[in-house]
């Protein structure tokens, strides 16, 4: 693409000398490429020749530091003009508005309104709208309503651009409330508010979850006849989402398509989550219909929203075909709804399907989702395949994921379900040797080992357990170490369990065995 020509400088008067002429010119070009430091230099130079610089130079250098985000020297240029009496244009005050307002000097800004107090013009808005602007592009709402609030005294007039962009920095900052007061000012003051204002506080109050203000607001947009954006439409839905009622943001997308040439995913999305928090899947997957009908691509929030619909409700075998409908794996597995897929082939029972998954996103190059391994190695222990669990977790620490004490508990559970008591000791001996690699499974571990000593007749096992606890046993792990002691018919042992702790008396264990303790 050819560069884009300079614009052709406007002529000057044949009485300013030529090197003021030459000079001005050069410091309008350094501004326009944002070398604000050649221009200030420039500006020097003619100063020192006694050549003094007329409003166009100091005005292109003062544009010049506001795009370069040298924001102090705007304010300084522009006192230079004061003081020699030149007369300031719209283009002045309107670098230096950006300038201070880009470096979040509102402080500036109410000041240089009170200069203005004594030079306003009504066209001298315009500058202030600037202001205004940049305020809301840094997403400062306080300064935009100090601005804003400043121009009162002045002989300026408001007008809608001005509350727009306040209204806008304010559904930024998510101060809804206050968007919508501004709209009510600009009505107030006989401005009658447009697609951008309706849209800016449907969008603050969309960030809030405000979702029935932005409904109201939606549809005063449609009363008053305007032009309906899809921007508009995906607030309300988003807001509609983060409020779970899905029959709203279905009624907003329906609203859409039939006013709107132009669909979006946003919108679909929106709705899809909103029927995934709901457990209505069945509605997710009839908006995926929808939306393939339109013609559009599932983006990530709807594809991770179908999943999560299905998973919520036990319904693997759908969540694994949308996986699959989704086509090649083009990112990663958590950002498609891989990590819920497999969590509903472990609410359903189904560990082969849960493994599958989890070894087929290691062999497409993932790294699997520690929350996936996680539901996986659930599932095998709900099955009692402890095997499989052991080298799920192997497999875990090996891909360097880092196993979690979630990952450890559910290993030792299903150690407990088969009565395999070597493998749950290695990894609770191991826990305790190698912290950082393996965390603690966490005293719910303990106890399934110690229902597997109760169930093996392990007495001297279980004493070992209890002498490496870190803290003192509550009454759920002293009841099966108790039930080891009773079955092996040890009950001189039981009196060193009571000393250890006095909740024994709370567990059943006080109605099965009376034991006389000297005090």
């Amino acid at each position: 693409m050819a560069p884009r020509p300079e614009p052709t400088p406007r002529p000057f008067p044949s009485q300013v000398p030529r090197e003021l002429l030459e000079g001005s010119q050069a410091i309008a070009g350094h501004a326009r490429r944002t070398q604000w430091r050649q221009g200030l230099c420039l500006l020097e130079t003619l100063e020192l020749q006694t050549l003094r610089p007329d409003q166009v130079a100091r005005s292109a250098a003062m544009a010049g530091c506001s795009r370069g985000a040298a924001w102090g020297y705007a304010p300084l240029l522009l006192s230079f003009l004061w003081r020699d009496g030149v007369e300031v244009d719209i283009k002045s005050y309107s670098a230096v508005f950006i300038g201070i307002t880009g470096a979040a000097l509102w402080g500036y800004g109410l000041h240089l309104l009170e200069e203005l107090r004594w030079r306003a013009r009504g066209e001298d808005i315009v500058a202030v709208n600037s202001g205004l602007s940049s305020f809301e592009k840094a997403g400062h709402w306080w300064g935009a309503l100090a601005l804003l609030d400043g121009v009162g005294p002045l002989r300026l007039q408001p007008d809608l651009v001005s509350f727009n962009a306040a209204a806008s920095a304010c559904e930024k900052g998510g101060q809804w409330l206050l968007a919508m007061q501004l709209l009510r000012a600009a009505k107030d003051a006989q401005l009658q508010p447009d697609v951008v204002s309706l849209a800016a506080c449907i969008s603050a109050a969309e960030k809030c979850g405000r979702w029935a203000p932005a409904l109201a607001l939606l549809g005063a947009l449609r009363d008053a006849e305007l032009e309906t954006s899809v921007v508009a439409h995906n607030a309300a839905s988003s807001a509609c989402e983060k409020g779970h009622v899905w029959p709203s943001a279905l009624a907003v997308l329906s609203a859409l398509q039939r006013t709107c040439q132009e669909q979006s995913v946003v919108s679909f999305a929106a709705a899809c989550s909103a029927c995934e928090k709901r457990r209505r899947w069945d509605l997710a997957l009839l908006l995926q219909t929808a939306l393939q009908a339109s013609g559009l691509e599932p983006n990530l929030v709807l594809r991770g929203s179908l999943v999560s619909a299905c998973e919520k409700d036990w319904r693997w075998q759908e969540a694994l075909h949308l996986l699959e409908a989704f086509g090649p794996w083009r990112v990663s597995p958590q950002e498609v709804g891989f990590a819920a897929a497999t969590s509903a082939c472990e609410k359903a029972k189904e560990w082969c399907q849960a493994l599958c998954l989890v070894m087929r996103m290691h062999a497409c190059g993932f790294e699997p989702y520690v929350y996936s391994v996680n539901a996986a190695l659930s599932s095998l222990e709900k099955a009692a395949e402890w095997a499989r669990a052991l080298q799920l977790l192997s497999a875990l620490r090996s891909w360097r994921l880092g196993a979690t004490a979630t990952s450890c508990s559910a290993l030792v559970s299903a150690c407990e379900k088969a009565r395999q008591l070597a493998p749950a000791l290695a990894l609770l001996r191991e826990s305790r040797e190698k912290p950082r690699e393996l965390p603690s499974p966490g005293v719910i571990a303990y106890n399934a080992v110690l229902v597997i000593c109760r169930a093996l007749g392990e007495w001297q096992l279980a004493l070992w357990l209890l002498a490496t606890l870190e803290s003192a046993p509550s009454p759920v792990t002293l009841e099966p170490a108790a039930g080891v002691l009773e079955s092996r018919q040890r009950p001189k042992f039981l009196p060193r369990l009571l000393q250890r702790s006095d909740l024994l008396a709370q567990v059943a264990l006080s109605r099965r065995v009376r034991v006389r303790v000297s005090p």
